[in-house]
């Protein structure tokens, strides 16, 4: 821990430098170091929750190809070819990641490092427990710069990309419709019908369970919702579940999307935004509707919140962007009360994690505290250390 303080206090002495100065030197310095920071805890916490179950695929690809996810599979089949230990290919994952993310990220927004800085208020802790999940998300960030572009050979490139993400992960199925109704209005009934069925079609692609049966249970079960005791019996499961907490994140971001794609959109006619940026906006809001659309799925899989999750980097991007192009942000401005918001979703999350009960505390334990106080980079620096002091 005394490790990452020394770290941080550096870091953020480098990163007054560069705003004080505007020194594109000490920017970049600065950049280099959060990512870097980023890339070694999450590649060396190795005691988080889901550790067990990538190490046992790992060491079971070996002899037989992982199936599970055919894009993942090719990636734990290119590390055995390079002779790659369990531990190195965790550090290396992480290392493609976070590069694909900074790559589309200098391509979309100037104010690179306020991203990161606000990504990991949340969900970063979660994207170092949910590996395939947290890669899949960084191909879908790094094919976006593609999509938004007009050259038929980038939009080809969009999609193999793009394709790529939902073979590491299949919940990256889910939010194919949203790509082809970005540039249609969602205010249409007709368009708005295709969509919903369109949506639900897809949405049970990206669950690793049996989607439709659990579905079908769950709507033969659902008649006692109405009644009074069927009512109370489920809001409270609702509440001892969580449930109520996700419904909370997914308004607050959705009803903070709505804000800043309308900012987006004032001022575009300001001529203050491209129409490329604008495209970005209309995206992110696109997504952040459609995720609401598996609010009452939630009660199916937790899997589901995953859908909302993912929305949330292109939010912060979004603000990022739309931030960057106000010359004076007011107290009356959009983006104000949508940063909130979104903000606010983030918030929630977090306390969520710390909420003092017996699952909750679990959590804590695995996730924070073996990301700060137990995980294994410091032991490997102390090492480095030792030897260059034995002279070993």
């Amino acid at each position: 821990m005394v490790i990452q303080i020394i770290y941080w206090t550096f870091s953020c002495f480098i990163g007054i430098i560069s705003q004080v100065n505007k020194n594109k030197f000490f920017r970049n310095i600065f950049l280099f170091l959060i990512i870097s920071y980023f890339v070694i805890i999450s590649g060396f916490n190795l005691t988080n929750l889901d550790n067990t179950i990538y190490y046992n695929i790992f060491v079971e690809s070996k002899s037989a190809f992982f199936t599970k996810d055919l894009g993942y599979g090719l990636l734990l089949a290119f590390a055995h070819s390079l002779n790659l230990d369990y531990k190195t290919f965790r550090l290396f994952e992480y290392l493609i990641a976070f590069v694909l993310i900074h790559i589309s990220l200098k391509k979309l927004i100037k104010n690179e490092e306020v991203f990161f800085l606000v990504y990991f208020i949340y969900p970063f802790f979660l994207d170092i427990i949910e590996t395939r999940n947290f890669l899949a998300v960084s191909l879908l960030l790094f094919s976006l710069p593609y999509f938004l572009s007009s050259k038929k050979e980038r939009k080809l490139l969009f999609l193999i990309i793009y394709l790529f993400s939902c073979l590491v992960h299949k919940i990256m199925f889910i939010y194919i419709p949203c790509f082809f109704f970005v540039n249609s209005t969602m205010l249409s009934k007709k368009k708005l019908i295709v969509f919903l069925f369109i949506a639900l079609s897809f949405g049970f692609l990206g669950l690793d369970r049996q989607g439709f049966s659990i579905l079908l249970s769950y709507l033969s079960h659902s008649l006692s919702l109405l009644t009074i005791t069927g009512v109370s019996r489920n809001l409270s499961v609702l509440l001892n579940n969580g449930w109520v907490v996700n419904y909370a994140i997914t308004y607050c971001m959705f009803f903070g999307s709505l804000l800043l794609i309308s900012d987006a959109n004032t001022l575009f006619l300001l001529k203050k935004l491209s129409k490329k940026s604008l495209k970005f906006c209309n995206l992110a809001f696109a997504l952040s509707f459609y995720s609401c659309l598996f609010l009452p799925f939630y009660a199916i899989s937790s899997d589901f919140m995953r859908v909302v999750r993912n929305v949330l980097p292109l939010l912060i991007i979004e603000i990022c962007l739309l931030g960057k192009s106000h010359s004076l942000i007011n107290k009356n401005s959009k983006i104000v009360w949508g940063f909130i918001l979104v903000f606010s979703s983030q918030i929630i999350s977090i306390a969520s994690i710390f909420y003092p009960n017996q699952q909750v505390a679990w959590i804590f334990d695995s996730i924070i505290n073996n990301t700060f106080f137990n995980n294994t980079w410091s032991d490997w620096i102390y090492g480095k250390i030792h030897n260059i002091g034995t002279g070993e």
